[in-house]
């Protein structure tokens, strides 16, 4: 962690910290490899590293929220040069897990086994996992769940 914020240039961005992720656009026209780090208290976090795009880290639920993000870039054959960073304390951080959609329809099945387009009447769909779908009846329309098997 960087105890000190050397002198940006006018054209350098700062990476953003939210709640769920601090990021960092690589700006466009750079043959550098560009790290993004997230800090809390000297322990680093997380990080990621590309030569153009978008670098994300996830922001961990901590008791009291406070980050700072560090962007180096690295010329080939070269050592890492700090660019740019930012701190913050936030009012709250929480990781919102990935969602997803689930939905079901049970069909009949001809003799040996063939499906048919007939939905089977009285029948039921539920789901477990991080977030259960109660049983429903056929069909399960779509629903969103949490990420998970």
């Amino acid at each position: 962690m960087f105890s000190a914020t050397p002198a940006l240039s006018a054209a350098a961005v700062r990476p953003a910290i939210t709640p769920t992720q601090s990021s960092f656009t690589v700006p466009a026209g750079k043959t550098l490899r560009w790290t993004l780090r997230l800090w809390s208290h000297g322990d680093l976090l997380g990080s990621s590293v590309a030569t153009s795009g978008l670098l994300v880290v996830p922001v961990p639920h901590l008791s009291d929220c406070t980050f700072q993000a560090d962007v180096t870039d690295t010329a080939p054959g070269g050592s890492p040069q700090y660019y740019s960073g930012s701190r913050v304390t936030l009012t709250s951080c929480v990781v919102v897990p990935p969602t997803q959609t689930i939905a079901g329809h049970i069909y009949l099945c001809a003799p040996g086994g063939s499906p048919t387009t007939t939905g089977v009447a009285g029948g039921t769909l539920s789901a477990t996992g991080p977030r259960s779908v109660t049983s429903q009846a056929n069909p399960l329309t779509p629903t969103t769940v949490d990420s998970g098997t």
